[in-house]
């Protein structure tokens, strides 16, 4: 075997070392994992936002009158 390919295929298995140890560290990355995951809802957090606005605007409204 020639010294760069045997150089290849060392970095190849020092590649294949790091990802399998990343995968294990990381568990979202697994191949075998086939739950998605949560994504980040808002919409609620969103929604009371806007309704604390609306009264505030209303509150304003009355003081004005």
């Amino acid at each position: 075997m020639t010294r760069s390919r045997s150089i290849n295929r060392f970095h190849r298995f020092v590649a294949r070392k790091r990802r399998r140890e990343l995968r294990a560290v990381l568990p979202h990355l697994r191949p075998d994992r086939l739950e998605v995951e949560e994504q980040l809802d808002v919409s609620n957090r969103l929604m009371s936002r806007c309704a604390e606005a609306d009264l505030k605007a209303d509150l304003a409204s009355l003081d004005e009158a």
